[in-house]
């Protein structure tokens, strides 16, 4: 058992750790972090980035720009692949239900759907054991 552990024991390495360094480290990443400007910058000022929207070429554009402020040299933006689908902005959608009384919705559309070619759609809904029809004011604009 000894003849096992004693070449292991042997060839363990020790590492001196410079708990020093490990502050300062620690301390440059809380006291001189940018994280949060970046990511106000990537998400509330750039907003969506869908692969192919004008949003995503904002959004590069942005990052090339952020990096050569930082410092960075030959910044490029590269395409990983080529992307045949085209582009998808939403510029506009809204839902809201008419009657029986009036109501709005949140919504989000899916990436990718089309436009409806129709700017009302019904629906029926059931609602305390009763059919009643309610009028969906549904716009997609692309």
């Amino acid at each position: 058992m000894i003849l096992f552990f004693l070449p292991l024991w042997l060839m363990s390495q020790s590492e001196n750790v410079d708990l020093s360094m490990i502050y300062k480290i620690k301390q440059e990443g809380l006291r001189n972090s940018n994280i949060e400007e970046l990511a106000f910058g990537l998400t509330d000022f750039v907003g969506p980035r869908l692969t192919g929207s004008t949003g995503n070429n904002r959004g590069n554009e942005w990052a090339k720009k952020k990096m050569e402020e930082l410092g960075f040299q030959n910044v490029k933006i590269e395409a990983a692949r080529d992307f045949s689908r085209g582009g998808w902005d939403n510029l506009k959608t809204y839902a809201a239900m008419t009657a029986p009384y009036y109501a709005n919705f949140a919504c989000n559309p899916v990436a990718w759907t089309g436009s409806t070619n129709h700017s009302q759609i019904w629906v029926h809904q059931q609602f305390q054991s009763e059919i009643r029809v309610a009028q969906i004011i549904f716009h997609l604009m692309q």
